[in-house]
């Protein structure tokens, strides 16, 4: 299993051969696991597209911190100074990269951005792009249904937005030291309420 950058998670199915002209090239062709999509990759260039193995139970602890990180004083004012064109560019270019700490970055923000504002249509499009990459390697990794992650980590952000709530969540991975079980945490009914 691996994960195409701005594609989301497949499924790497076989090696196949093609006759271009008189060159014999060789592709993977990957199946993504929640679109009828079916991409071929050449061989040669694997590494160069992005495409990457799945992130670990590590990566995704710290990506969870990540999210109770306050922002600093002026960003949202900041953030609205800028133009959706800049910002979508920015956030598009970090979708590109397609690692996991770069997505959960755009999801933060656009979360952020949401609670303090409507958004626009882009950036609303966005924040479902970035969701579904975001919750589809989680699911993936914790064997978890799609729909199950995408309402907790949804709730997760919200959450921290809230300075009684990150308290809470801030104790419990303390308390954690390194034996983080994303399982408890979707498990625990009373931890998102």
């Amino acid at each position: 299993t691996v994960v195409y950058p701005g594609y989301g998670v497949a499924k790497l199915s076989r090696e196949v051969r093609k006759n271009i002209g008189e060159t014999e090239f060789y592709f993977y062709e990957l199946n993504f696991i929640n679109k009828d999509v079916k991409v071929l990759v050449p061989k040669l260039n694997f590494d160069l597209v992005g495409v990457r193995l799945l992130s670990n139970f590590e990566v995704v602890q710290e990506v969870l911190l990540f999210f109770l990180e306050d922002y600093r004083e002026n960003w949202f004012q900041e953030v609205l100074m800028v133009s959706w064109n800049r910002r979508s560019k920015e956030y598009q270019n970090k979708i590109r990269v397609g690692q996991i700490r770069e997505i959960a970055s755009v999801y933060k923000d656009l979360k952020y951005i949401e609670k303090m504002k409507q958004l626009s249509f882009g950036e609303k499009s966005l924040l479902l792009q970035v969701e579904s990459l975001f919750c589809e390697e989680i699911a993936e990794i914790y064997q978890r249904p799609f729909t199950e992650v995408v309402r907790f980590i949804s709730t997760f952000v919200n959450n921290c937005f809230l300075e009684h709530k990150k308290k809470t969540y801030q104790d419990y991975f303390l308390c954690l030291n390194s034996k983080f079980d994303f399982y408890t945490l979707l498990d625990k009914g009373d931890f998102l309420s």
